[in-house]
């Protein structure tokens, strides 16, 4: 894997100054966490998200920059 491939809890990031950097990175000035992104998983799967016309990316707002 490259760094940028890393799971966010690897050791790669656990490293105080890499961590720092990727942090500032992210629109929301943290990294995601599989538990951030399992929330969204309920609400595409129940009937209010049946027919959004569109992808929903969860990637703390970093398509939205």
């Amino acid at each position: 894997m490259t760094p940028t491939q890393e799971p966010a809890d690897s050791e790669y990031v656990a490293e105080p100054l890499v961590r720092t950097h990727a942090e500032m990175g992210q629109p929301i000035d943290r990294l995601g966490t599989a538990e951030g992104i399992a929330q969204a998983v309920p609400w595409l799967c129940s009937p209010v998200a049946s027919f959004t016309g569109m992808a929903f990316p969860v990637d703390g707002g970093c398509t939205a920059q």
